[in-house]
């Protein structure tokens, strides 16, 4: 049995604001008085922060054992704009009347402009008249009002949900990008976490920290998923914050895309440990399909897994959907 101040922690949501850097405890002969005044949240988050040192992380550790306190997983999650109710909209949620009005507002307003330039050239060659300043006219307003109510309708989407795209440790090629833009980015905001590292890569408490806040800005997400074709996020982290990083972003996202193209993934571990592979949905490059086929039956896993062509449509669209769908109602507890 928990004691009420166990019970207190455990039911606080973990804060990212805790996951912070001390600085006596990245010594390898931390101060003994270095942890005594910090908060049971705190010394949680100090005991689990890769940038402390094996000692400084023992310490925080002892102290909280010392208080009667038990050393539970890092699992701060950000919440999503999801609710059950919204998935019983189904597919119209992210395909349906909205997807398309918002597509109609982009597309009118394209067309409007691209006939107004057309307008202006053929004036330029054969002078102004009355009906094509008319013209012109009506196209301005259809391509300002069409095009704003398209930006308006993407940046203040309300419902977006969170795609997580576990990519595989050695396959980052085209095929998977447009998989991403074709059947993906429909969804909402989409984040993709490789394996390699790169100059963006998480590497401190301070990058943790400023990720897990852009997962939580939806117009700014909004606005991000406008600015790319693909991904609105694309993050990596090195070797000691990698763990992290995968079980923020599994707890956090309506549902976890797992690519298995290399005939198993890398984060398979971490997201069995967690409870995420309720929440994820299988997918592979066609020409590697069989081997993440059979890779998945290894695992002992019975879910199916979707194979995407080069140029990134997904086979068997209907139940890939429907297994994305299937995968969000168990990340909000919804019923089917």
């Amino acid at each position: 049995m928990k004691s009420a101040n166990q019970a207190a922690i455990g039911a606080a949501a973990m804060r990212f604001d805790d996951m912070r850097t001390v600085g006596a405890l990245r010594l390898q002969e931390p101060p003994a008085g270095a942890v005594a005044r910090m908060s049971d949240r705190a010394l949680r988050a100090a005991a689990q922060n890769p940038d402390h040192s094996e000692a400084g992380r023992a310490a925080a550790a002892d102290v909280l054992r010392a208080r009667g306190l038990s050393m539970d997983r890092w699992d701060a999650s950000a919440p999503g704009f999801l609710t059950p109710r919204d998935l019983a909209r189904g597919d119209a949620l992210f395909f349906g009347a909205g997807a398309q009005l918002r597509r109609a507002f982009g597309l009118a307003g394209l067309l409007s402009l691209l006939g107004l330039f057309a307008q202006l050239g053929v004036d330029s060659v054969g002078g102004r008249d009355i009906g094509g300043e008319a013209l012109r006219t009506v196209l301005a307003i259809v391509a300002v009002g069409g095009g704003g109510a398209w930006l308006a309708a993407s940046l203040f989407r309300r419902r977006p949900a969170r795609v997580s795209v576990i990519a595989p440790a050695r396959h980052l090629g085209a095929p998977l990008r447009r998989f991403i833009r074709r059947e993906l980015r429909a969804y909402g905001h989409v984040i993709m976490l490789a394996a390699a590292t790169g100059d963006s890569a998480v590497r401190s408490a301070s990058a943790y920290r400023a990720m897990a806040a852009r997962l939580r800005q939806r117009t700014a997400f909004n606005l991000r998923m406008l600015l790319s074709d693909r991904e609105g996020l694309s993050v990596s982290a090195d070797e000691a914050w990698r763990t992290l990083i995968l079980g923020l972003l599994a707890s956090s996202s309506d549902v976890v895309v797992v690519d298995l193209s290399d005939g198993g993934s890398w984060a398979w571990s971490r997201l069995q440990q967690l409870g995420a592979l309720r929440r994820a949905v299988f997918v592979a490059d066609w020409g590697k399909h069989a081997g993440a086929a059979m890779a998945l039956r290894a695992l002992e896993s019975e879910a199916p897994c979707f194979a995407y062509a080069p140029d990134g449509e997904v086979q068997r669209r209907s139940a890939f959907r429907a297994q994305m769908l299937k995968a969000m109602r168990a990340a909000l507890g919804a019923s089917a």
